[in-house]
């Protein structure tokens, strides 16, 4: 990840392959698809870092919106019990 500086912006919780548990042979893999998506608290501060990097970041809250490069938006549904039942 190039771009350190958005890592200190407000709401943001860090990059998502430090913020997931994996096994050591997927650590490889979980970099390469999570190592460039920036985490934040909610879509306020995901829009605001979006903006201030000229819509060039991917980005994901905790509620599961998605803002990719481009200032496209996403947002995933997704329940406790679904998420847990996966595990």
């Amino acid at each position: 990840f190039k771009n350190m500086d958005a890592l200190k912006e407000p709401g943001v919780i860090g990059l998502a392959n430090t913020l997931v548990k994996t096994e050591a042979k997927y650590e490889g893999v979980t970099a390469y698809l999570l190592g460039r998506v920036i985490v934040t608290e909610n879509i306020d501060f995901a829009i605001k870092l979006a903006k201030k990097n000229h819509y060039s970041l991917h980005i994901v809250t905790l509620e599961g919106e998605y803002l990719s490069p481009g200032g496209s938006a996403i947002t995933v549904i997704f329940s406790e019990e679904t998420v847990r039942s996966k595990n």
